[in-house]
């Protein structure tokens, strides 16, 4: 098993972590080989990104029945729906970065494995899926991201999608060239694709915003070197929390996983790997904040739930002001935060009117066991 570290910093992940990531998605793969999400909806990007964390954990046979499935429901036009539900299209579109990523993902398993045969095996849906979005680019070098369901494509390109693009065209041509076929067109395409992107914004739909806008152009290769290292310096105050990760959108101070992870991996694309390993980090901390608000919430409200349900003095009007700031307007909000910092006041006071009850009616013995357990 892979042990992700590196000998000047500690490894926020082991063995033992990576195996149990691995575990989970493997827990999630169906009988056919398709990996879906938490919903049962299956995408071909998400699909393939699984399938390459199964590679990681050198659950190799997985990760070929993931490509299997993948491959038996291309189109003959080389493309695949946005999404599948139960073997099924779920949503009829083409994403154009969708389609190219078999590139990356099997140019990724022939890596890790050592091993070319599925590579060999399924060139033919690489040949296709790169087609789709080699057809859909654009004078510029830009790539529309997606056709309709009607076979039209969209009106615009988005930066990440094409910055993604970049990256599975980059992996196209390694794959080709280990495999002595000619890829000149590949070429051309990528040159372009990483021009538009390095070096004209106006090209693509506005979506600063979006953190994906900012790492992905590095993340896929177009943009290198010093040009990546000012990038990144640029926006980074903009995007990222502190010991808590990546944000998703600018204006909203939340983190995802996906988005601090892909950031981990640009950041290591251009040498600065003490940031990425800190980075990397701090999504443990997130997802142990994350367990700990959702259990804290679920707890604390079962509390609170039982002990408004308790027959005290006063608990019409304390059950009232526990609901005032879900149901005053919006102008009245200094009321509700009153009225939030009365509720914890309420809910400390509460509870220790409960526990000096219980204490009152199951005294501690002196072995330190209650007196209902001494009963048992």
């Amino acid at each position: 098993m892979v042990a992700l570290q590196r000998p000047e910093l500690a490894a926020p992940m082991d063995a033992v972590d990576v195996a149990a990531t691995v575990a989970s998605v493997l827990g999630c793969q169906n009988a056919d080989g398709s990996i879906p999400w938490a919903d049962g909806h299956i995408d071909p990007w998400n699909h393939i990104e699984a399938a390459m964390a199964l590679d990681v954990g050198r659950r190799h046979r997985e990760a070929e029945r993931a490509y299997r499935w993948l491959a038996r429901r291309q189109r003959p036009d080389g493309s695949w729906h946005c999404s599948y539900r139960h073997g099924a299209p779920d949503d009829f579109g083409v994403d154009a970065n969708f389609c190219a990523y078999i590139a990356a993902g099997l140019w990724h398993h022939t890596q890790v494995t050592g091993d070319d045969r599925l590579l060999r095996e399924l060139w033919p849906c690489v040949e296709g899926g790169v087609g789709v979005a080699v057809d859909l680019q654009q004078p510029g070098g830009e790539v529309i991201w997606a056709r309709r369901p009607d076979g039209e494509p969209h009106r615009f390109a988005l930066l990440t999608s094409s910055s993604c693009i970049h990256l599975s065209l980059r992996k196209a041509i390694e794959a080709a060239d280990h495999l002595g076929l000619d890829c000149d067109g590949w070429e051309r395409a990528a040159d372009r694709v990483a021009g538009a992107v390095a070096h004209h914004p106006e090209l693509f739909a506005p979506r600063s915003e979006f953190s994906m806008d900012w790492y992905y152009p590095v993340l896929g290769g177009a943009v290198t070197g010093t040009a990546a290292r000012l990038r990144m310096a640029r926006e980074w105050d903009t995007f990222v929390i502190d010991e808590l990760g990546c944000r998703c959108v600018a204006d909203h101070d939340w983190v995802t996983g996906a988005e601090t992870c892909e950031l981990v991996l640009a950041l290591d694309a251009i040498g600065r790997h003490e940031e990425a390993w800190q980075l990397f980090g701090a999504v443990q901390n997130t997802a142990f904040y994350t367990f700990w608000t959702v259990a804290g919430t679920l707890v604390g409200g079962l509390a609170i739930a039982l002990l408004l349900n308790r027959k005290m003095r006063g608990m019409r009007v304390i059950r009232t002001l526990m609901l005032v700031p879900w149901i005053v307007p919006v102008f009245l909000m200094p009321l509700a935060v009153f009225t939030a910092v009365l509720q914890t006041f309420i809910f400390i006071v509460l509870s220790m009117i409960y526990l000096g009850e219980v204490s009152h009616h199951h005294p501690v013995s002196e072995s330190g066991h209650g007196a209902v357990a001494e009963a048992h």
